[in-house]
């Protein structure tokens, strides 16, 4: 669930940056921004409760202090990311923007992928 969130989120960033380019105007350039907003929101809004929920059950007695840290680590990563998006302005110009959110997006897939260990079917 948590890489398939990050894998949307990938793709509903770089759309933001592929749209100029799609010659799409009016009302199809508006639906298309729409379904990227709303495919966006929704996979970074169901991420969360995922994560915190594995995180809860990782060592229960401690539920406190882990979400309290995964909130932290969250505003940090606004932060990082004010800050990423920032350079890539600054940088690479505002159509820039989206392809930069995606890569990072893509970054949390990997990190996803590569670091979660996989879950262990109960014997039954």
């Amino acid at each position: 669930m948590v890489a398939v969130s990050f894998a949307v989120s990938a793709l509903a960033l770089s759309l933001y940056s592929l749209l100029p380019l799609s010659g799409l105007t009016g009302a199809s350039l508006l639906g298309v921004l729409a379904f990227a907003m709303v495919a966006g929101a929704a996979a970074l809004f169901a991420r969360t409760p995922v994560i915190q929920s594995q995180l809860v059950a990782i060592a229960p007695a401690n539920a406190a202090v882990l979400l309290a840290l995964n909130g932290a680590t969250v505003f940090v990563g606004q932060g990082l990311g004010a800050l990423l998006g920032a350079a890539t302005i600054s940088n690479a110009g505002i159509g820039a923007l989206g392809f930069s959110a995606a890569a990072l997006a893509s970054v949390g897939l990997v990190a996803v992928l590569t670091l979660v260990p996989k879950p262990v079917p109960a014997a039954g």
